[in-house]
Protein backbone atom coordinates (compact mmCIF):
# COMPACT_ATOMS: atom_id res chain seq x y z
CA UNK A 1 0.00 0.00 0.00
CA UNK A 2 1.42 3.28 -0.79
CA UNK A 3 1.69 5.89 2.07
CA UNK A 4 -0.11 9.31 1.75
CA UNK A 5 0.82 12.25 3.61
CA UNK A 6 -0.47 16.03 4.12
CA UNK A 7 1.18 18.36 5.19
CA UNK A 8 -0.08 22.04 6.43
CA UNK A 9 2.74 24.67 6.83
CA UNK A 10 1.51 27.62 6.05
CA UNK A 11 3.34 29.66 8.88
CA UNK A 12 6.18 27.79 8.32
CA UNK A 13 9.40 29.23 6.53
CA UNK A 14 11.11 26.04 6.37
CA UNK A 15 10.62 22.07 5.92
CA UNK A 16 11.92 18.86 6.16
CA UNK A 17 10.46 15.29 4.51
CA UNK A 18 12.62 12.44 4.60
CA UNK A 19 12.57 8.45 4.71
CA UNK A 20 9.38 8.29 2.83
CA UNK A 21 10.69 6.14 -0.82
CA UNK A 22 6.94 5.62 -1.14
CA UNK A 23 5.19 8.60 -0.89
CA UNK A 24 2.23 9.74 -2.56
CA UNK A 25 2.16 13.36 -1.87
CA UNK A 26 -0.25 16.35 -2.13
CA UNK A 27 0.96 18.63 0.60
CA UNK A 28 0.30 22.14 0.63
CA UNK A 29 3.34 24.04 -0.04
CA UNK A 30 3.62 27.78 0.95
CA UNK A 31 4.49 30.45 -1.61
CA UNK A 32 6.58 32.13 1.45
CA UNK A 33 8.54 29.14 2.36
CA UNK A 34 12.25 29.36 1.72
CA UNK A 35 13.89 26.48 3.00
CA UNK A 36 13.17 22.89 1.95
CA UNK A 37 15.00 19.91 2.42
CA UNK A 38 13.72 16.08 0.95
CA UNK A 39 15.48 12.90 1.81
CA UNK A 40 15.36 9.24 0.54
CA UNK A 41 12.20 9.66 -1.44
CA UNK A 42 11.44 9.17 -5.05
CA UNK A 43 10.96 11.35 -7.87
CA UNK A 44 6.94 12.23 -6.48
CA UNK A 45 8.34 15.20 -4.52
CA UNK A 46 10.47 16.81 -7.23
CA UNK A 47 8.67 16.06 -10.33
CA UNK A 48 7.50 19.77 -12.32
CA UNK A 49 3.86 18.92 -12.42
CA UNK A 50 3.67 17.20 -8.96
CA UNK A 51 5.51 20.36 -7.03
CA UNK A 52 3.36 22.36 -9.26
CA UNK A 53 0.26 20.92 -7.35
CA UNK A 54 1.87 20.77 -4.26
CA UNK A 55 2.04 24.92 -4.43
CA UNK A 56 -1.41 25.62 -5.87
CA UNK A 57 -3.62 22.31 -4.60
CA UNK A 58 -6.66 23.88 -6.07
CA UNK A 59 -5.56 24.46 -9.67
CA UNK A 60 -7.03 22.45 -12.41
CA UNK A 61 -4.77 20.31 -14.17
CA UNK A 62 -5.34 22.50 -17.11
CA UNK A 63 -5.44 25.79 -15.84
CA UNK A 64 -2.91 28.62 -16.79
CA UNK A 65 0.94 27.49 -17.19
CA UNK A 66 2.85 26.91 -14.63
CA UNK A 67 4.44 30.55 -14.55
CA UNK A 68 3.53 30.87 -11.20
CA UNK A 69 6.53 29.53 -9.71
CA UNK A 70 7.39 33.03 -9.61
CA UNK A 71 5.59 33.45 -6.57
CA UNK A 72 7.89 31.19 -4.79
CA UNK A 73 10.47 32.48 -2.80
CA UNK A 74 12.67 28.91 -1.86
CA UNK A 75 15.99 30.08 -1.00
CA UNK A 76 17.50 27.40 -0.34
CA UNK A 77 17.04 23.22 -1.65
CA UNK A 78 18.77 20.34 -0.27
CA UNK A 79 18.56 16.59 -1.86
CA UNK A 80 19.32 14.04 -0.54
CA UNK A 81 19.18 10.42 -1.25
CA UNK A 82 16.35 10.85 -3.98
CA UNK A 83 15.94 8.07 -6.44
CA UNK A 84 14.87 10.12 -9.60
CA UNK A 85 17.36 10.73 -12.61
CA UNK A 86 18.53 13.87 -13.62
CA UNK A 87 15.65 14.07 -16.58
CA UNK A 88 13.24 13.89 -13.60
CA UNK A 89 14.14 17.62 -11.54
CA UNK A 90 12.44 20.12 -13.69
CA UNK A 91 11.13 21.60 -11.15
CA UNK A 92 14.82 23.47 -10.43
CA UNK A 93 14.50 25.39 -13.83
CA UNK A 94 11.39 27.38 -11.92
CA UNK A 95 13.25 28.21 -8.75
CA UNK A 96 14.66 31.52 -9.96
CA UNK A 97 15.34 32.54 -6.26
CA UNK A 98 17.37 29.76 -5.47
CA UNK A 99 20.47 30.56 -3.64
CA UNK A 100 21.69 27.45 -2.06
CA UNK A 101 21.18 23.94 -3.78
CA UNK A 102 22.37 21.04 -1.93
CA UNK A 103 22.62 17.30 -3.89
CA UNK A 104 23.86 14.49 -1.20
CA UNK A 105 24.28 10.79 -1.96
CA UNK A 106 21.88 10.65 -5.01
CA UNK A 107 23.48 7.80 -6.57
CA UNK A 108 21.05 7.31 -9.74
CA UNK A 109 22.35 10.85 -10.89
CA UNK A 110 25.28 10.27 -13.82
CA UNK A 111 24.74 13.69 -14.88
CA UNK A 112 23.59 17.16 -13.28
CA UNK A 113 20.25 18.31 -14.62
CA UNK A 114 20.06 20.67 -17.71
CA UNK A 115 17.38 22.14 -15.05
CA UNK A 116 19.92 23.74 -13.11
CA UNK A 117 21.01 26.02 -16.28
CA UNK A 118 18.07 28.39 -15.15
CA UNK A 119 19.52 29.30 -11.89
CA UNK A 120 21.05 32.72 -12.22
CA UNK A 121 20.81 33.81 -8.22
CA UNK A 122 22.32 30.47 -7.40
CA UNK A 123 25.22 31.39 -5.13
CA UNK A 124 26.49 28.07 -3.25
CA UNK A 125 26.28 24.68 -5.07
CA UNK A 126 27.12 21.56 -2.76
CA UNK A 127 27.53 18.18 -4.58
CA UNK A 128 28.34 15.65 -1.96
CA UNK A 129 28.58 11.30 -2.63
CA UNK A 130 26.99 10.91 -5.34
CA UNK A 131 29.26 8.16 -6.52
CA UNK A 132 28.22 8.04 -10.19
CA UNK A 133 28.25 11.64 -11.38
CA UNK A 134 30.52 11.00 -14.53
CA UNK A 135 31.48 14.87 -15.43
CA UNK A 136 30.91 18.34 -14.69
CA UNK A 137 28.87 20.02 -17.52
CA UNK A 138 29.77 22.45 -19.82
CA UNK A 139 27.03 25.16 -18.80
CA UNK A 140 28.72 25.10 -15.37
CA UNK A 141 30.06 28.71 -16.07
CA UNK A 142 26.57 29.97 -17.04
CA UNK A 143 25.39 29.74 -13.18
CA UNK A 144 26.83 33.57 -12.94
CA UNK A 145 26.20 34.36 -9.21
CA UNK A 146 27.86 31.66 -8.05
CA UNK A 147 30.42 32.08 -5.44
CA UNK A 148 30.97 28.77 -3.48
CA UNK A 149 31.08 25.17 -5.21
CA UNK A 150 31.62 21.98 -3.66
CA UNK A 151 32.02 18.81 -5.34
CA UNK A 152 32.82 15.99 -2.66
CA UNK A 153 33.25 12.47 -2.55
CA UNK A 154 32.78 12.25 -6.26
CA UNK A 155 35.27 9.89 -7.80
CA UNK A 156 34.53 9.48 -11.30
CA UNK A 157 35.55 13.23 -11.93
CA UNK A 158 38.66 14.43 -12.67
CA UNK A 159 37.98 17.55 -14.08
CA UNK A 160 36.07 21.04 -14.06
CA UNK A 161 34.97 22.28 -17.09
CA UNK A 162 36.89 25.12 -18.95
CA UNK A 163 33.47 27.45 -18.54
CA UNK A 164 34.01 27.09 -15.06
CA UNK A 165 36.91 30.48 -15.72
CA UNK A 166 33.22 32.53 -16.81
CA UNK A 167 32.52 31.78 -12.64
CA UNK A 168 33.74 35.57 -11.94
CA UNK A 169 32.51 35.76 -8.10
CA UNK A 170 33.74 32.26 -7.42
CA UNK A 171 35.20 33.32 -3.57
CA UNK A 172 35.37 29.05 -2.53
CA UNK A 173 36.31 26.01 -4.28
CA UNK A 174 36.18 22.79 -2.60
CA UNK A 175 37.62 19.64 -4.85
CA UNK A 176 37.58 16.32 -1.92
CA UNK A 177 37.94 12.60 -2.94
CA UNK A 178 38.93 13.25 -6.69
CA UNK A 179 41.05 10.62 -6.73
CA UNK A 180 41.69 10.51 -10.15
CA UNK A 181 42.72 14.23 -10.48
CA UNK A 182 46.38 14.01 -11.46
CA UNK A 183 46.48 17.91 -11.76
CA UNK A 184 44.69 20.87 -11.27
CA UNK A 185 42.21 21.92 -14.14
CA UNK A 186 43.31 24.88 -15.95
CA UNK A 187 40.35 26.85 -15.79
CA UNK A 188 40.94 27.65 -11.96
CA UNK A 189 43.84 29.76 -12.85
CA UNK A 190 41.03 32.57 -13.92
CA UNK A 191 39.30 32.50 -10.93
CA UNK A 192 40.38 35.71 -10.08
CA UNK A 193 38.30 36.49 -6.84
CA UNK A 194 38.84 32.89 -5.67
CA UNK A 195 39.89 33.40 -1.64
CA UNK A 196 39.27 29.48 -0.64
CA UNK A 197 40.49 26.55 -2.21
CA UNK A 198 40.49 23.34 -0.73
CA UNK A 199 41.89 20.03 -2.12
CA UNK A 200 41.31 17.32 0.11
CA UNK A 201 41.72 13.38 -0.41
CA UNK A 202 43.59 13.79 -4.07
CA UNK A 203 45.57 10.95 -3.87
CA UNK A 204 46.53 11.38 -7.77
CA UNK A 205 47.62 15.05 -7.87
CA UNK A 206 51.28 15.13 -8.31
CA UNK A 207 52.23 18.75 -8.60
CA UNK A 208 50.59 22.45 -8.24
CA UNK A 209 50.95 24.43 -11.34
CA UNK A 210 53.53 27.59 -11.35
CA UNK A 211 49.98 29.13 -12.58
CA UNK A 212 48.63 29.51 -8.57
CA UNK A 213 50.52 32.01 -8.06
CA UNK A 214 48.24 34.07 -10.37
CA UNK A 215 45.38 33.61 -7.81
CA UNK A 216 45.67 36.90 -6.06
CA UNK A 217 42.93 36.73 -4.41
CA UNK A 218 43.45 33.87 -2.22
CA UNK A 219 43.61 33.86 1.63
CA UNK A 220 43.28 29.72 2.49
CA UNK A 221 44.74 27.25 0.93
CA UNK A 222 44.06 23.56 2.28
CA UNK A 223 45.52 20.48 1.39
CA UNK A 224 45.00 17.54 2.94
CA UNK A 225 45.65 13.79 2.02
CA UNK A 226 46.97 14.19 -1.25
CA UNK A 227 50.03 12.18 -0.78
CA UNK A 228 51.61 12.23 -4.11
CA UNK A 229 52.58 15.92 -3.48
CA UNK A 230 56.69 15.96 -2.88
CA UNK A 231 56.88 19.96 -3.29
CA UNK A 232 55.04 23.38 -3.74
CA UNK A 233 56.09 25.58 -6.42
CA UNK A 234 57.95 29.08 -6.10
CA UNK A 235 55.43 31.23 -7.38
CA UNK A 236 54.06 30.59 -3.62
CA UNK A 237 55.43 33.86 -2.51
CA UNK A 238 53.45 36.02 -5.39
CA UNK A 239 50.22 34.93 -3.09
CA UNK A 240 50.74 37.94 -0.91
CA UNK A 241 46.60 38.00 0.12
CA UNK A 242 48.04 34.42 1.56
CA UNK A 243 46.64 34.24 5.46
CA UNK A 244 46.45 30.53 5.99
CA UNK A 245 48.45 27.92 4.88
CA UNK A 246 47.18 24.25 5.73
CA UNK A 247 48.74 21.10 5.29
CA UNK A 248 47.88 17.62 6.51
CA UNK A 249 48.45 14.03 5.75
CA UNK A 250 51.00 14.67 3.01
CA UNK A 251 54.44 13.22 4.15
CA UNK A 252 56.10 14.42 0.95
CA UNK A 253 55.76 17.79 1.99
CA UNK A 254 55.84 17.59 5.72
CA UNK A 255 59.55 17.37 5.26
CA UNK A 256 60.20 20.28 2.76
CA UNK A 257 58.29 22.76 4.60
CA UNK A 258 59.00 22.31 8.19
CA UNK A 259 58.84 25.44 9.91
CA UNK A 260 62.53 26.89 9.89
CA UNK A 261 64.15 23.91 9.42
CA UNK A 262 62.82 22.55 6.11
CA UNK A 263 64.51 22.89 2.62
CA UNK A 264 61.81 25.12 1.11
CA UNK A 265 60.65 26.49 4.49
CA UNK A 266 61.72 29.58 3.03
CA UNK A 267 58.90 29.27 0.36
CA UNK A 268 56.14 29.87 3.18
CA UNK A 269 57.47 32.02 6.04
CA UNK A 270 55.45 34.72 5.07
CA UNK A 271 52.80 33.41 5.67
CA UNK A 272 51.19 34.32 9.37
CA UNK A 273 49.14 31.07 9.70
CA UNK A 274 50.99 28.51 8.07
CA UNK A 275 50.15 24.67 10.09
CA UNK A 276 51.77 21.55 8.37
CA UNK A 277 52.18 17.89 9.92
Amino acid sequence: MEEEFVLDVEHDLAMFIGNCPKLNVTPYFPPSLEQLQLGKSNEQLISLRSFYRQFHPHASECSSSLSTFAEIHLKKLKLEEMTASSTDWELLQELTKLELLEIRLCNDLRELPKSMRSLLTLQRLHIDGCSALVVLPDWLGELCSLRELSVVRTPMIASLPQSTKNLTFLVELKVVGWVNLSQLPEAIQHLSSLQVLSLEGCGALTMLPDWIGQLSALRLLRIDRCSALQSLPHSLKQLTALRSLSITDCSGLARRYKKEVGDDWHLVSHIPHFMCF
